[in-house]
């Protein structure tokens, strides 16, 4: 192989050549630029803060912000204490509440602690009002006032539900606290506090179990999510690498060249991040196993090509330079897409995917540079010995391809079907993200919010700044009185387990400056009195328990806090939502003052957050499509089939997301960045299969089914090979602990997989169905039009119209004529007597000696004395009674089922009998029933079902030279009283000790009741031959159809029959040549991996499938000087097409060789592995049959 054969482009070769020349200065230069970028990493710093899901721009971002300025922050954490045995009003857990109470106002950063311990309960003691501590420190926990503490934390609404459960069994303790701007080591600080504290008491009391939640606990949660990423789904993701190159590629090197490439590229990207400033979460944590994954891609895309081409004979530097050529284009397209992919998740509403997509975008691009720069001087440089076997997948894709083309309608239409059952999954979708259910039970922070949800308290949350009417308008009865119907109202909804307000601490108060009676508790009714209890109670109140929490400083509106939770569990986004509005509806109706007020909180930030991300998404992911869309047309070249390659692009990520609608039925804020972001990757396997097509279609002048195998041939293993890498990346990406990653890792692998189904399904099926109409069928119409002289004749018109189409490419009959020193197999003169002195000289003698001229009917002929002597010795010769000779074996066949058979007959038809005898049966208008291919149980069925009738099989089966099992097909037509006709056109003159044929070897001759024969095949003459009965032969010759209106055979046929009867009876020796060639052939054409055993005859089928491999095994045993007979439909099944050897005995033992030695040569180009009968074969393992009637 040379480089003009590989017709390269000048300058690719310069390059490659240059590459390779300079190829360690490239490797160590590739090495040392991205050594030094990625150093950038060491910048890189990481974030707990939940808050960065949410842009600047977010309003439920701003809203909160609003609400956290106007009273306190909400970094808060919740500690619960759940004693192992009984509840919490014991002295042991009430001390240890009181004391890590006291305990947390030493925390970093703390600005409150509320437990039931410093819950700050009022009573009346004669006129003066005292509040203090629910569990003040100098109080002795003695039985009375364990009991005291009991009723009064189980009856007050403050705290039920939200520091002590409704069945007092598990207590909290509500810690906030007040964060320095942008500081994660003060949130890192805090929870390493709290995490000690927490170990000093159960170290301490090992009765009671400290679990702890809140958005404090929350945000290392995600920093440990992000550094768990880092470090373990990375080797994770080397350990895949290694196990799926060493599984598919099968080389060191190879593997050795795309991990560093891998590795590089993801080392750049992020060292460009850390250089920028990007600081990494959980949102942003996946992009190095991303770029990993995608770099993979690119380098199995290169390697493959290589490998293949290095096995197939090149050299090292021609496979290497060829697989830079082969993979430029496509990469170079697939690079650019990803890249915008990639990009488009700038437009997301959640920052960490704005940094995911930049960075990853920055890695593909690098992982593209380092693909036709590192990676081919690497592999210049390594010592890589020739691929033994081929690469994986490659036989797979090959015979993929073949099944897509031989059943391209059933394919499409399948495929279609499927997209659409997939599509409506769609529906079932719900916008839902459960922020507890972003961390699977490996985190702690799960584990501890579950059991606080299950046993204390709800941990979504939502906030109301309830306004009044100008400052200090909150002791307004009016306004009192509709903070309390809210309170009330929200208190009835069924989500609510606690709600904190205003109103509650006014009817408290008013209860008890009022004797304590509970008949007081009860809003103030006038403006004045309310203020001065409020002003009494907050004088009254601790430092740091004030009221600025829950009422603003010019009192102009007031906080109103709903704790949320369901069935022992938190609320899903896609309930919080609804119960959101339903409150926003009723401040609408009915909040006077407050109708403008909004729920925020953290909670409601993400329960919106897929939602608005969505919709964020919508404007940059068709800015992404339409780029894309336009980058396809103009790379490939063609508006229509860029137009088309757009539908298998847009089908993944539709089937992705119904099978995920049935599968899951919620996508969160992750999966709505998939769509973007794969589709850029989808591109990948469409661009490299369409730009192969079309080079087979412009460059290579292939037909569209051609091309379709081309394209297969040249890049499917590749696509298949990346595909399984890209999939096998994101699957390490979905066994991450966090839900965001994992659902996106998931999602993408499945859309990934079903992009490979769509491009070697669903793409090459359409493009059949697309290329095939873009053709000039008005020209088809204009030649239709002329070889019809303009007559309207739509039946013809349509299959002429689907003859033109099927041989558009090239008509399967027609090959090259055969040269010099050419074998030609396609004869059935399997004796070699054609020509045969003694049957020329009988021929010669009778031309020169009749002056008859016998050009009349053959009936009229009927008791000819030469016609009838060779009948009678041809009777003889087989065994019966009479026989009669007819114009040809066509005729022969169709004569006698018309002439036997009638509308009441059933007969049933082997369905790989000759097509002379489904004529015969159809014009003898008798009812058919074929039965299976050489198997008597299925004849049994028939026959059994609908009677006697008359059986018709062929001795020996012309297409695929299989031979009838007789004995068992005789059984069963004698069981069902049925007659038996037997063709025995390819078994008399090479079956038995003198040819007289399989049923005379077999001793059945009085068992079948009629014979045929077409004596073109070892009588190498023109004739036809019924056998049979003389009663009905003699009533055949003056009633068959073809006896009364065509004319008989001529004298010198008759003669030349005559000799050649002898020759066949007499020269015996041409038989035993003819099966020991045969015999050879075929075991040594099995032993190279044909399927030949099917064919147990001198009929040698090679059967390829479909035409096209047909025409491509026809051309290349043509090229090689041997030619055989192209058999197809009619001829065949659809999609069985075949090469017919016809053995004969005239081969020498240097043919056979020959033969041997041409079939061994084009295995591997008519792909050989692919074909139909070669996987029944693997699939069978039959042995050999034992030679039969070889003497």
């Amino acid at each position: 192989m040379t480089f003009k054969q590989m017709a390269l482009s000048p300058s690719i070769q310069r390059y490659g050549e240059f590459l390779l020349r300079h190829r360690i200065l490239v490797v160590v230069l590739s090495v040392v630029i991205c050594l030094a970028i990625s150093s950038g990493a060491l910048h890189l710093q990481t974030t707990p803060d939940n808050r960065v899901f949410f842009g600047s721009s977010n309003p439920d971002l701003k809203a909160f912000e609003t609400l956290e300025a106007a009273y306190r922050e909400g970094n808060d954490a919740l500690i619960a204490l759940a004693p192992t045995r009984g509840d919490v009003f014991t002295v042991e857990t009430l001390a240890t509440v009181r004391e890590l109470t006291e305990a947390l106002w030493a925390a970093p950063y703390v600005t409150r602690v509320d437990s039931i311990a410093n819950f700050q309960h009022s009573q009346v003691s004669g006129d003066e009002l005292i509040i203090d501590n629910l569990i003040p420190l100098d109080l002795a926990l003695t039985e009375p006032a364990i009991a005291d503490i009991r009723t009064v934390a189980l009856t007050e609404p403050a705290l039920g539900g939200l520091l002590i459960s409704r069945d007092g069994h598990v207590t909290g303790i509500a810690v906030n606290f007040r964060l320095p701007e942008k500081s994660p080591e003060a949130i890192r600080e805090i929870v390493a506090h709290l995490r000690e504290l927490e170990k000093n008491i159960e170290a301490r009391h090992l009765n009671i179990n400290i679990y702890m939640t809140g958005n404090i606990m929350l945000m290392p949660a995600f920093d440990e999510a992000s550094l768990d990423d880092l470090s373990t789904l990375i080797p994770a993701m080397f350990v895949a690498i290694v196990v799926v190159m060493v599984l598919l590629v099968r080389s060191f090197a190879g593997m050795a060249a795309v991990m560093l490439l891998a590795s590089l590229s993801s080392m750049t990207a992020m060292g460009v991040a850390g250089w920028f400033g990007v600081v990494i979460n959980a949102g942003s944590s996946s992009a190095p196993l991303i770029i990993m994954t995608m770099a993979l891609a690119y380098g199995v895309h290169l390697v493959t090509k290589f490998l293949a081409d290095f096995g197939s004979g090149w050299t090292k530097r021609e496979a290497i330079i060829n697989s830079v050529e082969f993979n430029l284009s496509p990469v170079s397209l697939t690079s650019v897409t990803s890249a915008i992919g990639f990009l488009s998740m700038n437009g997301s509403d959640a920052p960490p995917f704005h940094d995911l997509g930049t960075i990853v975008a920055v890695g593909v691009t690098t992982a593209f540079i380092l693909s036709f720069t590192f990676v081919p001087a690497f592999l210049g440089i390594m010592r890589i010995a020739k691929p033994r076997r081929r690469v994986f997948g490659q036989r797979l894709t090959i015979s993929l391809g073949s099944f897509v083309v031989s059943n391209r309608r059933w394919v499409f239409w399948t495929m279609s079907a499927l997209i659409v059952l997939l599509a409506t999954g769609i529906s079932r979708i719900e916008l839902n993200d459960d922020w507890v259910g972003y961390f699977d039970k490996r985190y702690e922070f799960r584990h501890d919010t579950e059991f606080i949800l299950e046993n204390l308290t709800g941990i979504d949350l939502l906030e109301y700044s309830v306004a009044a009417k100008g400052e200090q308008g909150i002791y307004e009865p009016s306004y009192l009185k509709m903070l309390d119907q809210f309170t009330t109202w929200l208190r009835q909804q069924p989500e609510v387990v606690n709600v904190q307000s205003l109103s509650d601490v006014m009817k408290r108060l008013n209860r008890d400056l009022n004797g304590g009676v509970e008949t007081a508790y009860k809003l103030p009714q006038e403006r004045e009195l309310a203020a001065q209890y409020l002003l009494l109670y907050e004088m009254s109140l601790p430092r740091g328990l004030d009221l600025n929490d829950r009422v603003k400083i010019d009192r102009s509106g007031s906080r109103v806090s709903v704790m949320l939770r369901r069935d022992g569990a938190n609320l899903p986004s896609k309930d919080l939502r609804p119960l959101a509005m339903r409150i926003d509806t009723w401040l609408a109706r009915n909040g006077d003052t407050a109708q403008g007020a909004k729920g925020s909180s953290i909670s409601l930030m993400f329960a919106y957050l897929s939602e608005r991300n969505i919709s964020a998404m919508l404007v940059s992911t068709a800015i992404a499509l339409l780029l894309i869309s336009a980058i396809l047309v103009l790379a490939l070249r063609s508006i229509k089939i860029g137009i088309a390659s757009l539908v298998p692009n847009f089908v993944p990520a539709i089937m992705g997301f119904g099978l995920w609608g049935y599968l899951q039925g919620e996508v969160g804020v992750a999966v709505s960045v998939v769509a973007a972001m794969t589709f850029g990757i989808v591109v990948d396997d469409t661009i490299h299969f369409l730009s192969k097509y079309l080079q087979g279609r412009r460059e290579l002048g292939k037909g569209p089914e051609e091309a379709i195998l081309y394209s297969f041939r040249s890049v499917g293993t590749a696509l298949l090979v990346t595909t399984m890498v890209l999939v096998a990346g994101f699957l390490v990406l979905a066994t991450s602990g966090f839900k965001v990653s994992s659902s996106l890792g998931l999602l993408t692998a499945i859309v990934l997989a079903l992009a490979l189904v769509a491009d070697f399904l669903f793409l090459p099926s359409l493009l059949l169905q697309f290329d095939r109409v873009a053709k000039d069928v008005a020209g088809d119409l204009d030649v239709l039009a002329d070889a019809t002289h303009s007559i309207e004749l739509p039946g013809l018109t349509q299959r002429v119209l689907k003859y033109l189409d099927r041989i558009r490419d090239g008509h399967p009959l027609r090959g090259k004529p055969p040269g010099e020193g050419a074998i030609e197999l396609w004869s059935n003169d399997y004796l070699s007597i054609a020509g045969h002195r003694s049957i020329v000289n009988a021929q010669s003698d009778l031309l020169r000696g009749n002056r008859e001229k016998p050009f009349m009917s053959a009936a009229l002929l009927a008791n000819n004395p030469q016609q009838r002597s060779v009948e009678t010795k041809l009777a003889a010769f087989l065994g019966v009674e009479d026989a009669v000779l007819c114009q040809s074996g066509w005729c022969a066949n169709i004569d006698l089922l018309q002439t036997i058979a009638d509308e009441s007959t059933p007969i049933y038809l082997d369905i790989y009998v000759h097509a002379s005898l489904w004529e015969g049966a159809r014009m003898s208008k008798a009812p058919i029933h074929p039965f299976r291919h050489n198997q008597p149980d299925s004849l049994a069925a028939k026959a059994k079902r609908h009677g006697p009738g008359i059986v018709v099989v062929d001795a020996v089966y012309s297409a695929n030279g299989s031979v009838c099992p007789m004995l068992e097909i005789v059984e069963v037509a004698e069981q069902y009283g049925c007659l038996l006709v037997v063709d025995e056109s390819h078994s008399v003159g090479t079956y038995g000790e003198y040819g007289e044929g399989l049923v005379a070897t077999l001793g059945l001759t009085d068992r079948v009741h009629y014979r045929t024969l077409s004596l073109s095949k070892a009588f190498a003459t023109r004739a036809g031959l019924v056998a049979g009965p003389s009663r009905v032969m003699d009533f055949f010759r003056h009633e068959a159809r073809s006896m009364l209106f065509s004319s008989a055979i001529l004298p010198y046929e008759i003669a030349g029959l005559q000799a050649t009867l002898e020759v066949i009876q007499t020269e015996g020796w041409r038989r035993e040549k003819l099966w020991q060639r045969t015999v050879y052939l075929r075991r040594r054409l099995t032993e190279l991996g044909y399927n030949v055993d099917e064919s147990d005859s001198q009929v040698v089928a090679l059967e390829a499938g479909p035409e096209y491999r047909s025409m491509q095994l026809r051309d290349a045993l043509e090229s090689a000087g041997i030619f055989g007979a192209v058999f197809c439909a009619p001829a065949t099944p659809q999609n069985r097409s075949l090469i017919r050897l016809s053995i004969n005995a005239a081969l020498t033992d240097a043919q056979v060789e020959r033969i041997i030695r041409v079939c061994a040569d084009v295995r591997d180009a008519v792909e050989l592995e692919t074909w139909p009968s070669s996987m029944r074969r693997r699939k069978r393992h039959k042995p050999d049959r034992d030679e039969v009637f070889a003497t």
